[in-house]
């Protein structure tokens, strides 16, 4: 009897630096059960994220990179375009190569590449979804890349990441809220008295805290 194969992914992210996003992935990829599933990491080699990943035993694949943001002038639009389709064939071969069994999209712009590029394949695929989209026509064709392609489902790190990428598109159960993990080994639990850090701003040991890690820039919201 042969042994069936383990489940392929095909992880897929539109940047090789390492970055918020680039982290959650590399935290799901330390936890998969490699006995059941086989992930490839598909990125391009302009940062570190592809050697973080074969550092975790899982090969990476180069991809090229993909010069495209949200903008008004009409130059940039046409590279930002011309950009978007290289990289669509690219994924496009990479995966016909691979044959993974599942593309899991680590960004919006690899959630749309990807999607392109798997048309007329039946192949699912995921979005990732850890930004908002800003007010923007691009944003509304970006949803209905990922509203049409019904082989697309959405997995969003919050409740309000979820629902500002679904705008007033029915999504419905096609949407998925995932939070973030956290290894809880990374912060063991301190003993009352031993916090360097409420010594230091005068706070109590039974006083409640609340921490949001982020950058501090104005997409993170802290102070509304």
């Amino acid at each position: 009897m042969t042994q069936s194969r383990r489940t392929r992914i095909f992880y897929a992210n539109h940047t090789g630096r390492v970055s918020g996003g680039e982290r959650v992935l590399l935290s799901m990829l330390q936890v998969l059960d490699r006995r059941q599933y086989e992930p490839y990491v598909y990125c391009p080699r302009d940062g570190e994220l592809s050697r973080h990943a074969e550092a975790l035993d899982v090969p990476s694949l180069q991809a090229p990179p993909l010069h495209a943001r949200f903008t008004w002038r009409p130059n940039r639009l046409l590279r930002y375009a011309a950009s978007l389709w290289r990289t669509i064939s690219a994924m496009r071969n990479a995966i016909g190569k691979l044959d993974p069994d599942l593309v899991h999209a680590n960004s919006l712009r690899a959630g749309v590449v990807a999607t392109l590029a798997t048309i007329g394949t039946g192949r699912p695929v995921i979005w990732h979804v850890h930004d908002i989209l800003p007010k923007h026509p691009l944003s509304t064709a970006i949803r209905l890349i990922a509203y049409r392609s019904k082989r697309t489902r959405i997995v969003a790190v919050s409740y309000f990441a979820a629902r500002a990428f679904c705008g007033n598109l029915p999504f419905r159960n096609r949407v998925q809220t995932i939070h973030n993990g956290i290894d809880l080994n990374c912060f063991p639990l301190k003993t009352p008295g031993s916090s360097t850090f409420r010594r230091e701003f005068g706070i109590s040991d039974d006083a409640f805290l609340v921490c949001a890690v982020g950058q501090s820039v104005r997409a993170k919201d802290f102070v509304s």
